[in-house]
This record gives C-alpha cells, structure tokens and sequence, in this order.
C-alpha cells in the first residue's frame, strides 16, 4: 500500500473481507457511490460510512490532517474514533517511510505483482 493511496479495487474488497482491521489513505480519484463525489471533495468531520465505487463493502472514511501538506482521506473496514484514526494512520506512516527507505536499496524488484499465491 503506497501513501498515495490505494487504487487497486481487488485488493481493497479483499482487505475488506478479512477479520483484521486496518486503516490506509484513498486515492485522490476515489468516488463516493452514493454523492458521485470525490472524497476529497467530502468533508468528513467525523468518521462516515461510506460506498466506495469498485468496492464491495462499505467503508469507514476520516479526514487527517486537515488544512496541512499531510491532509489525507483514510478510510478503514471498522467504525473508529478520531483518535484511533490518527492513530493507526500515524503507526502506517512509519511502517511506509521504512518500506521507502528498502525500495531505495532494491526491494522494488521483489514487491507482490497479484494476490495469487
């Protein structure tokens, strides 16, 4: 999962699908279903169910960061707070910035092509 967001619709229904939580940044073009919005055009000043288009089930979006260079829609498979959004994003950025500093050495050749095992 790239900070600009996840763009890839089988992937995301699959996370969706799973018995863990988790949280990541959606891309700049995703659509809300329901307003034929984008969501960065959506303000969402709590977090909100929303139908994302490409994705089975619905998702849980939050908006970070808000009015600053790290500003992000994230959205996630479980309702949580605020805080727990910012939270679990905060802890992903780590994980991020690690996985930029081992593609600079080479791991790009070994990253997953396809969910296929």
């Amino acid at each position: 999962m790239r900070d600009a967001g996840l763009t890839c619709d089988r992937l995301l229904n699959f996370l969706t699908l799973q018995e863990v939580d988790f949280v990541c940044a959606v891309s700049q073009g995703r659509v809300d279903v329901d307003t034929g919005e984008k969501l960065r055009d959506l303000w969402f000043p709590e977090p909100e169910e929303i139908k994302l288009s490409g994705v089975n089930k619905p998702v849980y979006a939050y908006r970070l960061n808000e009015g600053t260079d790290m500003e992000r829609v994230v959205i996630s498979n479980r309702r949580l707070s605020k805080k727990r959004f910012g939270s679990y994003y905060r802890h992903r950025w780590q994980v991020e910035s690690e996985i930029r500093t081992l593609k600079a050495s080479g791991l790009e050749s070994y990253m997953v092509r396809g969910l296929e095992l």
